[in-house]
């Protein structure tokens, strides 16, 4: 395909690895054979992979553990997403689509200010003007856009634990639903990682909770 930004890797194992890039990256096959009578992939056993003193060079038999370079590129921006799925490749389209034409978040009231999408971080960066305040917002999810597992950093939102509703329902904090904070000098942030998937906008709401 010309110009590629998706790449599975097709293992014998049920979870292959995958790298996703932004559209203007490069990506190239790593087609070079060392020593083709051992493999059909360059490959290296030195330090840190095997624990001997052997820094930069090939591997001169599959006498231990050992790594590959099946690929390489130039991801733009230097942001890449690396994973790996059990799930057919053209699953990955949907990921690629959230990370690189995230969902429009608007932003409900005006204690809460949107910073935008931050494709490094792979976060919504929202910036709280008041502790304690309810942050709202709704997530503008599309088949272009869609939403698949949101993450958001609110700035400055202290350390009160959170309280989650998608749609008005409350989901309980666990596997679909994961918090913590980031202390700062200035202050502390709050981040929050839904598993969710939409092609439909979604409102969420987020309502502070003493510890």
């Amino acid at each position: 395909l010309p110009k590629p930004i998706i790449q599975m890797t097709n293992l014998k194992a049920n979870y292959k690895p995958f790298m996703i890039f932004r559209p203007g990256s490069r990506m190239e096959v790593f087609n070079v054979e060392v020593r083709p009578e051992y493999s059909h992939f360059p490959w290296w056993n030195h330090w840190p992979v095997a624990q001997v003193i052997s820094d930069g060079r090939h591997a001169q038999a599959p006498d231990r553990m050992a790594h590959s370079s099946l690929a390489w590129g130039g991801p733009r921006d230097n942001a890449a997403l690396y994973g790996m799925t059990d799930k057919p490749a053209v699953s990955l389209v949907a990921l690629a689509k959230s990370w690189i034409y995230p969902a429009e978040l608007k932003v409900t009231g005006n204690d809460f200010i949107s910073e935008g999408y931050n494709f490094r971080e792979r976060a919504y960066i929202v910036n709280c003007k008041k502790v304690g305040n309810k942050f709202e917002c709704k997530l503008t999810a599309s088949a272009k856009s869609p939403l698949i597992n949101p993450a958001f950093v609110i700035k400055n939102w202290g350390d009160r634990d959170v309280e989650l509703k998608i749609d008005g329902r409350k989901i309980k904090r666990g596997k679909n639903f994961r918090f913590g904070h980031r202390h700062r000098i200035e202050g502390s942030d709050l981040i929050v990682w839904l598993k969710t998937e939409s092609t439909k906008p979604i409102e969420i709401s987020l309502s502070a909770t003493m510890k």
